[in-house]
């Protein structure tokens, strides 16, 4: 099997960066995938990969846009910004 391919029956656990667009309420407005990994078992190791698929990424987006922001600051006024959020996902073999 090729590196960052993974097998259905193969315990694994990933990692999904998403960049999130925050207006000045807080609310997520845009969300885009910016980083998928794979980590080994004890999660010292990191291998970037193209996809991971199982619907990993779609729940990732969704779970990213019901997020709600304390809004950032600027000038004593609340402004639109952006930021990150990594979601850790592990399945057992």
């Amino acid at each position: 099997m090729a590196p960052g391919v993974l097998n259905a029956r193969q315990g694994f656990v990933a990692e999904v960066v998403v960049e999130v667009l925050v207006d000045d309420r807080g609310r997520v407005v845009e969300a885009r995938i910016v980083e998928r990994y794979l980590l080994n078992k004890d999660g010292t190791e990191k291998e970037t990969v193209a996809e991971i698929g199982y619907g990993i990424e779609d729940a990732a987006i969704s779970a990213a846009e019901r997020h709600t922001f304390r809004p950032a600051i600027q000038d004593g006024q609340r402004v639109q910004s952006y930021s990150t959020l990594t979601f850790r996902i592990g399945v057992e073999s």
